[in-house]
C-alpha cells in the first residue's frame, strides 16, 4: 500500500507507453495510428485478341521461305486429313501465335473439305481466294490439286465409317388396309419392306411398314446418300 509503484504497475506503465509518443510541446500523448495500405487492385486478365479473318490468317507467311513452310503446312494438314499425324505448332510458331494456330488448322481442313467433298470446280475455288495474293493462291492450288484423289478417298471412307452396317439384300411387297377397328373403310396403301444387312460381319433381317409418306422419306434419303458417294468418286 506504498506510495511507489510494484512490479505489476510498472509493467502496465512499460505496456502503456508502447502506444504513447511524444505530443505537441513535448507533453506525452497518443500517438497518429495508421491503417495498413490497401491491398493492389487484382491485375487485368490478359487481353484476348480477336480472331482473326481468314486473309489475315493466309496471308501471313509474306517471304519466298514462308511459302515453301505454308506448302509443307497444307501438305501436312492433307495429311491429318487422310489418318496420318497432323502438324505441330512448335514448327510454326514463327509465324502464328497457339490461338492462331488452331484457327489456322480448323480453317485449313475445313477448306479443304467442303472443296473436295462439294466437288467443287477449281475456278470457282480460285475465286474463293481472291482475297490472298497470287503466290498464296498458287500455293494453295498447286497442293490441292496434287492431292485431290486421296482427299476424296479419305472423305468417303469418313461416309462409310459412319455406320459398319451394310445393305446386302432388300425385298419389298405392297399391301392395301381395307378397313380398321374405327373405320370402316380406309384403303390405305402400305409397304413392308424387308431388309438384309451385314452388321459387324454377321447377317441380320430388318422389316419395316410404312406408308406412302414414309416411303418417300426413304427413297428422298437414300438418293441424297448416293448423291454425295458419287461427288467423291
Amino acid at each position: 500500500g506504498g506510495g511507489g509503484a510494484g512490479p505489476s504497475g510498472r509493467a502496465a506503465s512499460i505496456a502503456l507507453a508502447r502506444f504513447r509518443g511524444s505530443g505537441s510541446g513535448g507533453e506525452p500523448g497518443v500517438s497518429a495510428w495508421a491503417p495498413p495500405p490497401p491491398a493492389p487492385p487484382p491485375a487485368a486478365p490478359p487481353h484476348r485478341r480477336a480472331r482473326l479473318s481468314r486473309s489475315e490468317l493466309w496471308n501471313r507467311p509474306d517471304s519466298k521461305q514462308s511459302l515453301t513452310k505454308l506448302c509443307q503446312l497444307l501438305h501436312k494438314v492433307i495429311d491429318g486429313i487422310c489418318g496420318r499425324a497432323y502438324p505441330q505448332f512448335k514448327d510454326y510458331d514463327s509465324i502464328w501465335n497457339s490461338t492462331e494456330w488452331i484457327n489456322v488448322l480448323e480453317e485449313f481442313s475445313k477448306f479443304f473439305k467442303t472443296v473436295i467433298g462439294k466437288n467443287k470446280d477449281f475456278e470457282k475455288v480460285i475465286k474463293q481466294l481472291n482475297h490472298l495474293s497470287s503466290d498464296h493462291q498458287k500455293t494453295i492450288m498447286k497442293c490441292l490439286k496434287s492431292r485431290k484423289d486421296e482427299l476424296r478417298k479419305a472423305l468417303l471412307g469418313e461416309v462409310i465409317a459412319i455406320s459398319s452396317a451394310q445393305l446386302q439384300d432388300f425385298d419389298w411387297q405392297l399391301k392395301l388396309v381395307l378397313s380398321s377397328d374405327k373405320i370402316a373403310t380406309l384403303q390405305v396403301p402400305l409397304v413392308n419392306l424387308d431388309l438384309d444387312v451385314k452388321e459387324n460381319g454377321d447377317m441380320k433381317q430388318y422389316s419395316v411398314e410404312m406408308n406412302k409418306e414414309e416411303l418417300q422419306n426413304l427413297i428422298n434419303s437414300l438418293e441424297a446418300a448416293n448423291k454425295v458417294i458419287l461427288q467423291l468418286k
